[in-house]
């Protein structure tokens, strides 16, 4: 008997692995999408230079004359980059934060940079090939986040060293922050037990998230300038940085569950939230941070994972430039990445360590940064140091387990015969000894001859160099005997 796997896209990783029958369980470095697995693709040097402490923050643009530039934060320096050279622009006298809490939000008002630092609460501005260092921004208030409205006002969220005001500039004139008649100035308290932690904009103002909920702002003009209200409850955020706004539609982590704004704020069903939130390591929870592809419609939220080795089938050790950061008792800083495709509506998981990024847009690929503090051009190439590129089934079984299996052998569906190669694993029941067989090259259908109540089947890429693409794998199987 031949038939098709036929497994849908994404993964199923919430509660047992046995729940996950006929899903996808477990992947790493490879996405499903348009109907086929694919792998992601590598990274390599993307800017040169290395950021000096614990990166936190990373924002691109271009200036007026269409020149692209970067800039990153870490606990104890702000940078720009011009595409060529790496520029230390921190201000004079600048006080280091904690290396594992202080943060950065950077956005840019025309073609300056807008940086606040939520130790220093200061905010600051730095003119593209000025050739000075960054400097206060003249007048404005403490902060402890910044964002820039569509209609050119800089919002201070925590204003003043109280959590939940917020105060903007003049229209268009960053220098002016005290209300008067004359000016389009102003601040408001956000009406909530939470207190202000980011925000972001959209058409006709912006999102203001706290800790408990989430805040429109609406710009209405003369005399009020802004409004804000309150427009989802429960929902609040789990770190400055752990949102994305695609369009008019934010998608962001919370404390215990992810969250959509779409006009109004609704969950968002996530197959693999178990998983995540049973290894978030809490303690360090602040560096969430959330990275967008929309070439692929995919929102990545990155996170430090606690893991036990040896605790997950094919769970591998997580290495990067030959150093071991993922080890028993978990990672401090962002190790992996639960993913969402918008477009297709399914979820993925990876093992990726990194610390800040941006999308492609100012520059022409995405750009992440590591803890090391390397400058690291994605979606590139195919070279991962030393991990593999892998996607793993839940089991398979017939009707309800009732009878055992023969699997007799495998016919594979690649756009490139032989780009992978498969393991099975069976077993008798959910918690009993389970057998591996294989690998097999998938150049040609396989002969596999083994007998069992439920198998799952492991896809890895058979060297690093391949761009495959998955379809139907089909397998000859017949029923055997019953319980």
């Amino acid at each position: 008997m031949l038939f098709k796997l036929a497994i849908p896209p994404g993964l199923f990783k919430n509660g047992t692995q046995y729940q996950s029958c006929g899903r996808f369980y477990d992947a790493n470095l490879v996405r499903f999408f348009e109907g086929q697995i694919r792998p992601m693709k590598g990274w390599e040097t993307g800017l040169t230079g290395t950021l000096s402490g614990n990166p936190r923050a990373a924002h691109a643009w271009k200036n007026n004359s269409g020149a692209a530039f970067a800039a990153f934060g870490t606990h104890t320096k702000l940078y720009a980059h011009d595409g060529s050279t790496l520029d230390d622009i921190t201000i004079s006298g600048f006080a280091s934060g904690n290396a594992d809490t202080s943060t950065w939000t950077l956005d840019n008002f025309g073609e300056l940079l807008i940086a606040c630092n939520d130790s220093t609460q200061v905010i600051y501005e730095w003119q593209p090939g000025g050739g000075i260092d960054a400097t206060v921004v003249t007048n404005s208030p403490d902060a402890y986040a910044v964002f820039v409205t569509g209609e050119r006002f800089i919002v201070a969220i925590g204003s003043d060293a109280d959590p939940r005001r917020i105060a903007w500039n003049d229209q268009v004139n960053r220098t002016v922050w005290t209300a008067t008649t004359t000016n389009q100035a102003g601040d408001l308290n956000l009406q909530t037990a939470g207190v202000g932690m980011c925000g972001g904009k959209v058409r006709g103002g912006g999102l203001i998230w706290t800790d408990l909920d989430l805040h429109l702002m609406r710009y209405q003009g003369q005399p009020d300038i802004y409004s804000i209200e309150r427009v989802g409850n429960d929902c609040g955020i789990i770190s400055r940085h752990a949102f994305q706004i695609v369009d008019s539609i934010a998608y962001w982590m919370g404390q215990s569950g992810f969250w959509r704004y779409v006009g109004y704020v609704e969950p968002l069903a996530c197959e693999i939230s178990d998983d995540v939130f049973a290894h978030l390591n809490t303690t360090y929870k602040s560096k969430v941070w959330c990275q967008h592809y929309p070439q692929f419609g995919e929102v990545h939220f990155h996170y430090p994972r606690v893991e036990t080795l040896g605790q997950e089938d094919g769970e591998e050790l997580l290495l990067e430039s030959g150093g071991e950061i993922l080890s028993e008792g978990g990672a401090t800083e962002c190790s992996h990445v639960a993913i969402y495709n918008y477009r297709e509506n399914h979820w993925n998981h990876t093992a990726l360590a990194r610390n800040a990024g941006f999308p492609e847009g100012a520059f022409s690929w995405p750009l992440m940064v590591n803890s090391s503090g390397a400058m690291l051009k994605h979606e590139t190439g195919w070279s991962y140091d030393g991990a593999t590129r892998r996607a793993v089934s839940g089991p398979i079984e017939i009707g309800d387990g009732e009878r055992r299996l023969q699997i007799d052998e495998f016919i594979p569906d690649e756009a490139t015969q032989g780009d992978c190669e498969v393991r099975f694993f069976t077993r008798e029941t959910p918690n009993s000894t389970e057998y591996a067989i294989g690998p097999f090259n998938a150049a040609d259908r396989v002969g596999v001859i083994t007998t069992a109540r439920q198998a799952r089947i492991e896809i890895r890429a058979e060297s690093a160099t391949q761009d495959f693409r998955i379809g139907d794998y089909r397998v000859s199987a017949k029923p055997r005997g019953r319980y």
